[in-house]
């Protein structure tokens, strides 16, 4: 069973997702950003990794799927 949902039902608070595109070409770690911490200050899907918000000029389109994180590992 796979755990992938449609992205319309991801959660919008800041929660930390990881993030699948329809083509399946990547996977990554974006959040939501309602607000002006965007490159362009407008509300998006925003790379962990960065402060780009996607779908803006040279950056991927928004993604399609969602799933939450897994569990860190023990330690």
């Amino acid at each position: 069973m796979s755990d992938w949902r449609p992205i319309e039902t991801a959660p919008k608070d800041g929660t930390r997702i990881l993030a699948a595109w329809s083509d399946w070409r990547s996977v990554d770690i974006v959040r939501w950003c309602g607000c002006h911490d965007t490159d362009d200050g407008k509300p998006g899907w925003v790379l962990q990794r960065g402060r780009f918000r996607l779908g803006s000029v040279g950056a991927d389109p928004e993604p399609s799927f969602w799933m939450p994180l897994p569990e860190k590992p023990e330690d």
